[in-house]
């Protein structure tokens, strides 16, 4: 037996380029037909092998959107009989979440952004839930009802601000005094009252730099990212604060800053005159997992040897790290948890109506590989 086409009136129509899950993309659209009444209580669904392709989609895609739908008690499967819009009313209305992603379109927010999504998407499959997507990075010359306007606009019940420049801050404070719920994720500001998840960066940090003290290097170089990044600020500033309390001496242009969470060829090329230098740094905190691939790689290329030659210690433990040539020493910080501590909290905000004024700071831990040793002359 064939789809009945008559069963409902359209298709789905499926981003490419949207970071959501093609499953809740589906999820989302059969949701909206039944709130609608296009697809009537009681209504037997096609079978999924029927389906899917008559709809575009592969069997499993709509399997897993059916079985959202199950969980949300929008539709019920019996056995031997097949799945059924629930005929009651459902016990919880979704909640209907934006998801506002700071980094470039054209990319996928790299292991950081797709791992944060994925523990953000793991807590909501499981919750009456819907997403809605915007790009957002506002300069400091946007208004500052910027999110105000982005959460009205979508008509949400609550925002996750994901990984936001620290320039955004007027913005977040706007949104708080509007009495919007919402979390900020991957970042926070230590002198506000502002709901944010983060890692404890500082604690990272600290653990880095003091791992090769002990170690006995002095001579340090910092590879950071872009310092518009809460993080950066944060593992920037403890870097050098850990330093000046051993009265370490940093020389200034052992410092590499990137202007994004990769070198650019600027950034690149100054780490490669430094490592050619023979009074240059005999260890590196690359703060940052892309920062810390790409100074291994550009140590190794000019004739370097890891950790004989220069020590690495990185932030971000991805599983590729364990199998770096050297396996990489490394700050670990629990992206994952952190999407669902985030998204459980705007749960909580939404149905209380206040979204907290709470910092909530994960902790990070060390992880000693082989990527660091002694200096020559220790």
């Amino acid at each position: 037996m064939k789809a009945d086409p008559s069963v409902i009136p359209d298709c789905p129509v499926l981003d490419p380029a949207n970071p959501m899950p093609r499953y809740l993309q589906v999820r989302d659209w059969l949701a909206g037909r039944i709130e609608s009444g296009l697809l009537e209580k009681g209504a037997k669904l096609p079978a999924e092998k029927e389906w899917a392709p008559a709809l575009g989609v592969s069997q499993m895609t709509l399997n897993h959107a059916i079985q959202a739908l199950v969980k949300e008690g929008l539709v019920f499967r019996e056995v031997g009989r097949g799945t059924f819009v629930t005929d009651h009313d459902p016990v919880a209305e979704p909640v209907h979440i934006g998801l506002v992603l700071h980094w470039r379109k054209e990319s996928d927010g790299g292991h950081y952004g797709t791992t944060m999504l994925h523990g953000i998407y793991h807590v909501a499959a499981e919750q009456p839930a819907r997403f809605s997507f915007a790009w957002g990075d506002p300069s400091e010359d946007e208004p500052q009802d910027y999110y105000i306007r982005l959460a009205a606009d979508h008509q949400v019940d609550g925002l996750l601000l994901l990984i936001p420049p620290a320039h955004a801050l007027p913005q977040m404070l706007a949104l708080q005094e509007a009495g919007i719920p919402f979390i900020v994720v991957g970042a926070s500001w230590e002198s506000y009252a502002l709901p944010c998840v983060d890692f404890d960066n500082n604690a990272g940090a600290e653990l880095a730099v003091r791992h090769l003290l002990t170690l006995g290097h002095r001579r340090i170089g910092l590879v950071n990212g872009a310092m518009y990044l809460r993080s950066t600020l944060a593992r920037t500033n403890t870097f050098h604060r850990v330093l000046q309390s051993e009265n370490i001496h940093f020389h200034p242009d052992w410092e590499i800053t990137a202007s994004s969470f990769t070198m650019d060829a600027e950034s690149a090329g100054k780490l490669k005159t430094l490592l050619r230098s023979s009074d240059g740094p005999t260890a590196y905190f690359a703060a940052g997992y892309y920062l810390c691939t790409q100074t291994v790689e550009m140590i190794q290329g000019v004739g370097r040897r890891i950790p004989d030659d220069i020590s690495v210690v990185g932030f971000g433990d991805p599983f590729t790290a364990a199998y770096m040539s050297p396996p990489l020493t490394t700050i670990r910080h629990p992206i994952e948890a952190l999407g669902e501590l985030a998204v459980e909290r705007l749960l909580i905000g939404v149905r209380e109506g206040r979204s907290g004024r709470e910092t909530d700071l994960q902790p990070v831990e060390f992880v000693e590989r082989r990527s660091t040793s002694q200096p020559k002359h220790a």
